[in-house]
């Protein structure tokens, strides 16, 4: 029994027995015993008595189904009965699973790190999990029940790698099976079981990333290896397919599609019928992210989209042709396999790479042909044609080469298939592609016909063919012979380099701006135009010949002319950009997730700086916690990733860092210390693997406020009362 008022309760007490006393002394004995009843009653729901009683408990078992449990017999639906039916001795009970937090099913997540929740209605918890897991900030009596099969998980893993001279120190715990250590798929050496810190002798190429860790075999590969990007090299300037004084010569079909092969470049220089083939990805993130120099040089037409937007010169002739016609063979020898692909896809991808180098403001027609011509787009813009043909890559070539037949009808409907009138058009250029040596009949006439119809015909072809030579001469185009379809792109794609850009021969560049004051000589140049927000470097006779401006944190320079080897050099390491400022020393802890940079100049410290943490899209900044001190938290990184340190608009210091695995898989087993934390401060206990007592589960009591029953009594009680005084008084008359 409980009472809400127990000092209201002690007051009353006198009142209550007073009121017994003098409640109907002048009634009946009925009547009185039933008022003295009522009053009694009442008084008793003024103090808010309650009953206490023993409610059932709500048991949640949580089971976890994180991937660091692999292999716990509790994962198994039967043994998990098996083990629960003695525990909890039919009491009844909900199970629940968990890994990054509550789950309704007992499927394995991809949970980077576990995370434990609770029911909110969960009067005790029986928990069946390794104890490695984000406790929640409050919980009910926790009974954790060891599961012998994690006490020692045969897993083996790596736990870090550090460079030395000699390669890469690796810090290694071995479990179960012996299996050896390997860099990629060569092994080193098997270690003991137990932690060692393994020497492997490492000298990656600059753009790999090696895989170093163990052979696979146990039920935690996650945590077997980690990703190791490349050696950091000396700073290096590259010069594509040219050999510059200072730099070092660099095949395109060698440049890294790797971003953190650029980690040490100052700058690269790279001729403009080159910069087509690099892969610009990387090459353009080098610039935005790294903070790197891209000098293109030499014509700037014919460039793919994303290097020519990037371009602080524009260079599009203002008369030259703007409409361009692609033309591609759909007979049903297109339809056969080249490798991976079939020819037909191939010639997608060829038209795509056309379509990418075209000027931003060129029309396309886009049309395919086996015994007639189907229009597949007119007029649109290069964008929407390389839609179009994305979308054509799936379709069934099929039907006989009617190369002459296409040219014929094509000549007859160019008015038709150009967006402009007769009069006002240009010359329209015809890009073919065809695998076949297609019968043309007469070609001067075929030649005439195109003429008139203003269409210079250029041609990719799989095998030499002297009529389509001598028709593409004709009409003022050229024929490329490409044998293996894989080369299409490349030869395609340079049928659009123009041929009507001005030329100047032999002129002078006079330097402005980071230049003035110096010329450089040129062999050729080609007429441009300046960028709004580009900054010039040199012109020719009034007309910008160079320019340069920031893209992202580097920077991109177009140079309209060829310069010789010695100038060439010159300007790009004028403009280099700097990989090393002395002020700055950076140091990145990856064990600790942290970076540390030491800023002082001939002053002393650097106070007040606001640097910050860039790593790809996460940017942090710096605290100051010292003189000349800086601190950022560092989180680690799944995959390898270049790490940088910006300072104001500098890139002063950059770290490649190696890709970890999830916190999941730190440490793998029990972890009995947190597992009696958790039992210890939540008032619960440990169950030991072999105790298959009953759980000891709290009891629960509640509180059964009785007060409405006590008014209702009182009320009946005293309506009796009345009721009985009433008969007594009628009684009383009648006699």
């Amino acid at each position: 029994m409980t009472l809400d008022s127990p000092i209201l309760a002690l007051w009353l007490t006198p009142v209550a027995v007073l009121a017994l006393l003098a409640a109907g002394r002048w009634l009946s004995a009925l009547p009185r015993w039933l008022l003295r009843a009522a009053v009694l009653l009442l008084l008793a729901a003024i103090v808010g008595p309650g009953v206490r009683w023993e409610r059932p408990l709500n048991v949640a078992v949580i089971v976890d189904v994180s991937p660091s449990t692999r292999g716990a017999t509790f994962r198994d639906p039967l043994s998990l009965k098996t083990r629960l039916t003695p525990l909890l001795a039919g009491r009844p009970y909900t199970v629940h699973y968990f890994a990054d937090g509550l789950q309704p099913t007992a499927t394995e997540p991809a949970a980077k790190q576990t995370r434990l929740e609770v029911s909110g209605d969960a009067d005790a918890v029986v928990l069946l999990s390794d104890g490695r897991f984000e406790r929640p900030a409050n919980a009910p009596p926790t009974f954790a029940v060891m599961d012998p099969a994690l006490d020692a998980p045969a897993d083996a893993r790596v736990r870090g790698v550090r460079r030395i001279e000699s390669g890469l120190a690796v810090d290694v715990i071995s479990a179960g099976p012996g299996r050896p250590l390997q860099v990629n798929d060569s092994p080193i050496q098997t270690p003991a079981a137990g932690p060692a810190v393994v020497a492997v002798p490492w000298n990656a190429p600059k753009d790999s990333f090696d895989r170093v860790g163990y052979a696979a075999g146990d039920l935690w590969p996650e945590n077997d290896a980690v990703r190791v990007p490349a050696m950091v090299q000396a700073v290096t300037r590259w010069a594509v397919d040219r050999s510059l004084p200072g730099f070092n010569r660099v095949a395109t079909a060698k440049v890294s599609p790797h971003i953190s092969s650029y980690l040490n470049v100052s700058s690269i220089v790279v001729p403009s019928a080159e910069a087509a083939e690099l892969p610009l990805p990387a090459a353009l993130g080098y610039v935005r992210t790294m903070g790197g120099t891209l000098v293109v040089a030499g014509s700037l037409d014919a460039l793919p989209a994303p290097l020519r937007v990037a371009l602080p010169l524009a260079m599009e002739p203002p008369a030259g042709p703007q409409d361009w016609i692609v033309l591609l063979d759909a007979s049903g020898s297109m339809a056969s396999a080249d490798g991976t692909a079939t020819r037909w896809a191939r010639a997608i991808a060829a038209a795509q790479a056309a379509v990418d180098r075209l000027p931003d403001k060129a029309r396309v027609t886009l049309l395919r042909f086996a015994g007639d011509v189907r229009p597949m787009a007119q007029g649109v813009s290069a964008v929407e044609a390389r839609q179009v043909l994305a979308a054509a890559a799936g379709d069934a070539p099929s039907g006989p080469t009617g190369l002459r037949a296409a040219l014929e009808s094509l000549a007859k409907r160019t008015g038709e298939l150009s967006s402009v009138s007769a009069a006002a058009r240009s010359a329209a250029r015809v890009l073919l592609l065809t695998d076949g040596d297609a019968e043309l009949g007469d070609v001067d006439a075929l030649a005439q016909m195109l003429k008139a119809s203003q269409l210079t015909v250029s041609a990719v072809v799989a095998a030499p063919s002297n009529g389509l030579s001598k028709l593409c001469v004709a009409t003022g185009g050229r024929v490329t012979t490409s044998t293996a379809p894989a080369d299409w792109s490349r030869a395609f794609g340079g049928l659009t380099r123009s041929t009507d850009v001005p030329t100047k021969a032999a002129e002078t560049l006079t330097g402005a701006g980071l230049f003035t004051g110096r010329s450089f000589a040129s062999s050729a140049r080609w007429t441009a135009s300046l960028k709004e927000g580009a900054e010039l470097l040199m012109t020719a006779n009034g007309e910008p010949a160079a320019a340069a401006w920031k893209v992202g944190d580097g920077q991109v320079v177009a140079i309209a002319a060829e310069l010789s080897d010695q100038d060439l050099a010159a300007i790009a390491t004028k403009l280099d950009r700097v990989v090393v400022d002395p002020r700055f020393a950076a140091t990145f802890d990856e064990a600790a997730e942290q970076c540390v940079l030491m800023a002082t100049d001939a002053h002393g410290p650097m106070n007040g700086l606001k640097p910050q943490l860039i790593r790809r899209d996460d940017i942090r900044n710096f605290t100051q916690t010292a003189p000349g001190r800086y601190t950022a938290v560092m989180p680690r990184m799944y995959e390898p990733s270049i790490v940088m340190v910006r300072v104001k608009k500098d890139v002063v210091a950059t770290q490649q860092i190696i890709g970890q695995y999830a916190p999941e898989f730190d440490a793998i087993g029990n972890d009995r210390d947190a597992l009696a934390e958790i039992a210890r401060t939540t008032g619960g206990a440990v169950i030991a693997a072999g105790d298959h007592r009953p759980i000891a589960f709290p009891i629960r009591r509640e509180v059964k406020p009785i007060r409405t029953a006590l008014l209702v009594a009182s009320i009946a009680f005293g309506l009796a009362a009345v009721f009985f005084l009433r008969r007594s008084s009628s009684v009383s008359r009648i006699s």
